[in-house]
This record gives C-alpha cells, structure tokens and sequence, in this order.
C-alpha cells in the first residue's frame, strides 16, 4: 500500500508534468525536479509536506535552473544552558544561523545549482523594547548586527554563500510590513489567529516585558506575522525558496505563494 507522501508525490508528478508543457522542457526535468524534493522531504518538517507546499517546491525546482535560498535569521538574543533567555548580542554567528548551516550543508547537496543568501533582521534594531531589554541602543544594536553578518559571511564563505541585511536586499520591506500589519489588524478572519498566537506567544513576551498590556502584545503578534508575509510575498515574487526554522509564524507563508523549506529545529 501507498503511503501518503506517495500517493501526494504522485499527484504533484501529474501537476508538474502539466506545468512542464508551458516551460517545454525535457520530461528529464520534471523526474530530477521530483528526484530532489524527495530528498528534501526526508529533511524537512512537516510545514513542507503539504500537498500546496510540495507543489510549490517542484515547480520553483522544474522552472529555476539555479535556485535561491533565502533565510531569515535573527540577530542572538537567545540559549543560554538549554533556557530561554535575553543576552546582550555577541556580534557573531547566531544560534539560529549556526542550525541553518547545519541544515543547508544537507539541501545543497541535494540542490548544489542552489544559491544560498542569509537575510539578517537588521530593522529589529527598531524595536526599543528590544533594545533595552539586551542593554544596547539602537545604534549598538544595528552596529553588532553588522558585526553578525561579517561573522556569518566568514562562516560560510567555504560554501559560497551570501549574507547580507534584510532591509539592502528589500528596501521596501518596513513600508510594507507596516502596510500588511495595518491590514491584518483591521480584518475580523484574523482576529482569533492573532489572540491564539499572542496566548502561544506569551512566555516571549513576558521575557521582553512584563508591563505589556494585552493590545500591544497582539500589535506585537501582528508586526511579527507581517514579516513573514512581507517575505513571503518577495519570496514568492523572485521565484525564490525560502528556508525557516520552526515557529507559529509559518503558517503565514502558506497566505503567500511563497515555496517553504521547513527547517524543523525550535531554536527559541
């Protein structure tokens, strides 16, 4: 008997199979493109299992000779002895980053046409709440943000690897998660996801502050999940791939056409 990740294997072969009569290219492509999401699939997590999901990832591997991998990482403000804490940041090669790698040294044997580009959250250096609570202002927090990528880009270098600032490779990436957070949060479908994810949420909010009334931990919830769509939406746009760690916000790619590589690590 067929498994379920069979049978959903087969029918994304009879869906690339008619995408592939646009593209005109050899049915070679669409067995290698099915080839290596199989070997993803024995990596990645369960938000890339998906029947929608998996779809998207054999399309962008038919479609794109030399894929891009974007990953979202943010700056160290983490672990420390197996515990949740907030830490002053090092200026070096986050923790998040450090199971990225980890993760991606796997995928690029599988995908080694595949360009691989670290996004940083250097606008987290906005975040004022943030900022106190690592003991840095904005300018030292920005400043050791840098620090990480020079660190980051060290690191992989010997992979050929890019890492660079969130906001340098989407400079209109505040505007508009400014604008997707303000329609989030003045749509009713959304209104039991953001208090269930705040709820979810909460022990990170405490740690950042305790003083946060209810309104400003969902306006907090509501900017996070605004990130992920804004990336997913850019994701989507540049026929991009796009690698995350487990969180509550994955789900917010699946509102964009954005293609998720589920890293299935809980680093927070």
């Amino acid at each position: 008997m067929k498994t379920m990740q069979q049978v959903e294997l087969a029918r994304v072969r009879k869906s690339l199979i008619d995408a592939n009569r646009t593209l005109s290219q050899s049915p070679d492509c669409v067995e290698k493109a099915l080839f290596q999401l199989e070997q993803i699939l024995e990596l990645a997590g369960p938000y890339s299992k998906s029947r929608k999901m998996l779809l998207r990832l054999g399309k962008i591997l038919l479609a794109v000779s030399e894929p891009a991998i974007i990953v979202p990482a943010c700056p160290d403000y983490s672990h420390e002895n197996g515990k949740y804490t907030f830490r002053s940041l090092r200026g070096g090669v986050s923790l998040l980053s450090e199971k990225h790698i980890d993760f991606l040294k796997q995928i690029n044997a599988i995908l080694p046409e595949a360009k691989v580009l670290f996004l940083l959250a250097d606008h987290e250096a906005d975040d004022p709440e943030l900022c106190r609570v690592v003991g840095k202002t904005r300018e030292e927090f920005a400043n050791l943000v840098i620090e990480s990528v020079r660190a980051t880009r060290k690191r992989t270098e010997e992979f050929g690897w890019k890492v660079e600032l969130m906001t340098v490779v989407i400079p209109n990436l505040i505007a508009e998660e400014a604008r997707i957070s303000e329609w989030i949060a003045n749509n009713p479908e959304f209104t039991r996801r953001i208090v269930s994810e705040t709820i979810s949420r909460g022990e990170m909010y405490c740690k950042i502050s305790r003083s946060f009334t209810q309104k400003e931990k969902e306006l907090r919830t509501i900017r996070t999940a605004a990130q992920y769509l804004a990336l997913g939406q850019f994701v989507a746009r540049s026929s991009h791939l796009v690698c995350n760690h487990t969180t509550t916000n994955l789900s917010w790619y699946l509102r964009t056409e954005a293609a998720l590589i589920h890293n299935p690590v809980s680093v927070y």
